[in-house]
C-alpha cells in the first residue's frame, strides 16, 4: 500500500514506534482510526508528539477518556477533531450547498428519522444512540453554513 501511495518508508509508523513521529515534520496530522479501546491511548500519544489529532468515532468508550484526550490537546496546544465522514461525502455537500443557496426555500425546521423506523423496531440503546447521533448530526449540518 506505502508503494502504491508513494508513502516513504520515514512515514510509516507502527505501535512500537509511534511515539518517534514527534521527530517528523512532514506529519502534521494523526488521524486515530483503531478500535475505541486504543482510541484514548494513542490521541494522547499524538497530541504529547506535537500533532494534531482527528480520531475517528465514537471517541472514547468513557467520559473521562474523553476528558483526558481534549485535555492532552490542550495541554499541548493541538487541536482534536472527531472524524465523521457523512459531511465529506458528495450527496451531502450538495444538499448543504441547496439549504445554503436557498434553492428549495428557507429550512424552517428540519425532522430526521431512521430510514428502517417501518421496516425494523429499533432496540437496544446503541442502536438509540446510533439513530440519535445520525439524525442530530444531519440537524446540526443543516442549520449551518457548510465548511
Amino acid at each position: 500500500m506505502a508503494k502504491k501511495y508513494n508513502i516513504p518508508d520515514k512515514n510509516i509508523y507502527n505501535y512500537q514506534n509511534f511515539d518517534s513521529i514527534a521527530n517528523n515534520p512532514d506529519i502534521d496530522v494523526v488521524y486515530v482510526v483503531l478500535p475505541p479501546s486504543m482510541h484514548k491511548e494513542y490521541v494522547i500519544r499524538a497530541a504529547n508528539a506535537g500533532k494534531e489529532v482527528w480520531c475517528e468515532k465514537p471517541m472514547a468508550l468513557t467520559e473521562s477518556e474523553c476528558t483526558a484526550m481534549i485535555d492532552a490537546c490542550r495541554t499541548n496546544k493541538k487541536s482534536l477533531a472527531i472524524g465523521y465522514r457523512l459531511q465529506h461525502e458528495p450527496n451531502t455537500q450538495e444538499w448543504r450547498a441547496l439549504v445554503k443557496g436557498q434553492n428549495l426555500g428557507k429550512v424552517k425546521k428540519s425532522t430526521a428519522r431512521p430510514a428502517t423506523a417501518k421496516t425494523a423496531p429499533i432496540t437496544g440503546s446503541k442502536k438509540r444512540r446510533w439513530v440519535v447521533e445520525y439524525c442530530t448530526i444531519w440537524a446540526c449540518m443543516l442549520s449551518r453554513e457548510p465548511d
